[in-house]
């Protein structure tokens, strides 16, 4: 039971991070299979992102879209480290998309430093929106799939 807990505040921050930094969220899931405890789908691509945002008359660059994918990435950690004081349960393709991100946002800047300063900015946001990762964590562990209406109605 304390591993479906973790994995579902983990996906349940994955989703609320996505929705609070505007990323197509299409479904969660606690529900294991091929090597993976959970999974949250999340446009994960800058260009399609900004074309999503383009259409709603939202004016940003790939770069914020990178930003967003990068906080989003983290706050599965994040979550379980901050809620549950867990720090141990990081996710393998989570840490290859991040390393991936980050040299997407900034060149000039150190990976370190700029995971350093994402994950800070990460934790205040995890902390502030706790009910919400709270809520859908709840309903994931109960429901064990939950579609982007679903999450949308419980945020």
């Amino acid at each position: 039971m304390k591993q479906r807990r973790l994995v579902a505040v983990h996906e349940a921050a994955h989703c609320v991070l996505a929705k609070v930094c505007g990323l197509p969220l299409h479904s969660c899931s606690i529900r294991r299979g091929r090597g993976r405890l959970g999974r949250s789908l999340i446009c994960i691509f800058p260009r399609e992102i900004v074309a999503i945002w383009e259409e709603h008359g939202r004016q940003r660059r790939e770069r914020t879209a990178n930003i967003g994918i990068a906080l989003t990435v983290l706050a599965g950690t994040v979550a379980t480290e901050e809620f549950l004081l867990d720090h141990g349960s990081g996710d393998v393709a989570d840490m290859h998309l991040l390393a991936d991100t980050l040299t997407q946002i900034d060149e000039n800047d150190s990976a370190v430093h700029l995971q350093w300063r994402l994950r800070q900015f990460t934790r205040r946001l995890v902390h502030r929106h706790r009910d919400r990762i709270e809520r859908i964590s709840e309903a994931l562990l109960k429901e064990v799939v939950l579609s982007a209406e679903r999450i949308e109605a419980l945020i």
